[in-house]
């Protein structure tokens, strides 16, 4: 389609709303990116140009309505075009790009599942054991089967008392579509978790759905937060390279007979000092 043709369908489309911005902010947004819109239907206007060429709106609340946008499968983030998001103009919605991205999954899910076999009779046979199929796994009685229930890597670690219980639930639409970005299901809750406290983002969700960048963003907040927490630990006060906790130094003192027990990760007191 052309530009006014695109612009045509942004003023007969059906607008979300929410209590920070109305319709017609909504509309307006969509009207300026469809008048941006290739023949595809794609454009990529940053959010402070968009806010320069309509009267009224911030940066901010271009941001918002282009997520509201997003949520409602008007419109879809297919990557970056230099450093502004290419957005893509859907008059049908976007379960046809969601359904492209299952059935690339299911391809990918399905080449795991061969490959897999493969690898497992030939390890079979250099062991000297048959490979057995999952079905004969699952059949098996001498095989017991142990569900899988991700955790965090954190958890019953010491220090980890402190970080707040993630009780969030990830919707399986936002699932899919994290893991299609590389972000493992064990982080999912504390990504969404994440995107929520973010103060720019109204709607964490969608916004985690349709841009890519966000979500990774998210995820490298999420494993610096961890790693800055085990981080500030104690620090031994011997050796202030190692945690209080697991001072390796003081542990090899403790075997040869320099250091007792319960002086690991304290400072040693200048008897066992001058024995040692």
């Amino acid at each position: 389609m052309e530009a006014d043709e695109w612009i045509r369908w942004a003023l007969s489309a059906d607008l979300p709303s929410s209590k920070s911005i109305g319709q017609h902010a909504v509309g307006r947004v969509l009207i300026c990116l469809a008048s941006y819109a290739n023949r595809d239907g794609t454009a990529w206007p940053s959010a402070q140009t968009m806010a320069d060429a309509i009267s009224g709106l911030t940066r901010r609340d271009v941001r918002n309505a282009l997520d509201l946008l997003a949520e409602a499968q008007l419109i879809l983030d297919v990557g970056r075009k230099n450093r502004s998001i290419r957005w893509r103009l859907c008059p049908n919605g976007t379960s046809e790009h969601a359904t492209a991205s299952e059935n690339f999954n299911s391809a990918g899910q399905v080449a795991g599942q061969v490959a897999g076999q493969v690898a497992g009779q030939v390890a079979g046979q250099v062991a000297g054991y048959p490979a057995m199929s999952r079905d004969e796994v699952s059949s098996s009685p001498s095989v017991r089967q142990v569900p899988f229930s991700p955790t965090p890597r954190s958890a019953g670690r010491r220090g980890s008392k402190n970080e707040p219980a993630n009780t969030a639930t990830v919707p399986e639409q936002l699932v899919a579509r994290l893991s299609h970005y590389g972000i493992p299901p064990e982080m999912h809750e504390a990504v969404l978790a994440k995107a929520r406290v973010d103060p720019e983002t109204e709607f964490p969700e969608g916004r985690l759905r349709s841009s890519p960048d966000f979500a990774r963003r998210c995820f490298s907040q999420v494993k610096a937060d961890r790693s800055a927490s085990l981080d500030a630990s104690p620090r031994c006060e011997d050796h202030e390279d190692s945690s209080a906790s697991n001072c390796s130094s003081c542990r090899a003192d403790v075997l040869v007979g320099d250091r007792p027990k319960h002086y690991i990760g304290k400072r040693l007191p200048a008897s066992w000092q001058a024995r040692a």
